[in-house]
C-alpha cells in the first residue's frame, strides 16, 4: 500500500508541474523552463503528502472512497483551496482572494482533480 501511495504522490506532483510550468511560461510552450521540473515535482510532491494523505486515509476509513466518484473529488478539491489558502497566508503579501486569479484557480482544480484521478486509478482500483 505504501509503494501505491508514493506512485499516487509522485504521479500527482509531476502533473501538477506540468501544469505550473505550461501556465508559468512567458510564452509560447517551446519556451517553457523544463529544468524546474524535478523542483517542482517534489515540491508538490512534499505538498500532496502534507495535505491530501491525510484526506485520502480520512476517506478509506469511512468507506467514502470509491473509484471515480465524485464526492472524493470535492473533498480533494476543497482540501487543495485550503491548502492553497494555508500557503497564501505565509506569504507576505496575501490578499485573501483566491478567486481573482485564475492561475490560482486553475491550481487548485487541478490539484484535486490530479490527486483524484490517480488515486482512482492507482489505489481504489486494485481493491
Amino acid at each position: 500500500m505504501f509503494l501505491q501511495r508514493l506512485k499516487v504522490i509522485l504521479l500527482s506532483g509531476l502533473c501538477m508541474s506540468f501544469v505550473n510550468i505550461i501556465a508559468e511560461s512567458p510564452g509560447p510552450l517551446s519556451e517553457a523552463n523544463l529544468n524546474l521540473l524535478p523542483i517542482y515535482t517534489l515540491a508538490y510532491s512534499f505538498a500532496f503528502t502534507i495535505f491530501a494523505i491525510p484526506i485520502q486515509l480520512l476517506l478509506f476509513k469511512t468507506k467514502l472512497a470509491k473509484p471515480f466518484s465524485l464526492f472524493p473529488l470535492l473533498i480533494y478539491i476543497i482540501g487543495a483551496l485550503i491548502t492553497f489558502q494555508l500557503i497564501s497566508m505565509s506569504d507576505f503579501h496575501y490578499d485573501g482572494l483566491v478567486f481573482n486569479d485564475i492561475i490560482s484557480n486553475i491550481y487548485i482544480v487541478s490539484a484535486g482533480g490530479f490527486f483524484w484521478l490517480w488515486d482512482s486509478l492507482i489505489i481504489l482500483n486494485r481493491q
